[in-house]
């Protein structure tokens, strides 16, 4: 089916005149090219490792509040340090993220 409709995009065929070529139904066909692009989406996302190489936060006034720092090393080198409110919000988003998935 991969090879099938890698052909078709490469060819531009729609999937009406894949169906009527091959004999396959279209919604059989429209459901497999959902299918692929949504594991493709999931190949790109992947996944990313996070450690704490150690605990930055320091007590401040106001109940949960802390300052501190974070730095996020992406595999692809990318390095993103953040200080303050900043890394405060953004370790929060990651944290409400990581809560939905598990």
């Amino acid at each position: 089916m991969e090879r099938l409709l890698a052909r078709r995009k490469r060819e531009g065929v729609s999937l009406r005149g894949l169906s009527e070529e091959t004999g396959i139904p279209i919604g059989t066909l429209s459901w497999w090219s959902h299918r692929l692009r949504e594991e493709a989406k999931g190949a790109r996302q992947g996944f990313c490792e996070v450690r704490v190489l150690e605990d930055a936060r320091e007590p401040t006034s106001g109940r949960g509040a802390w300052s501190g720092a974070v730095r996020l090393e992406l595999p692809d080198g990318v390095v993103a340090e953040l200080e303050g409110q900043l890394a405060e919000q953004v370790t929060e988003a990651i944290v409400e993220r990581l809560r939905r998935w598990s």
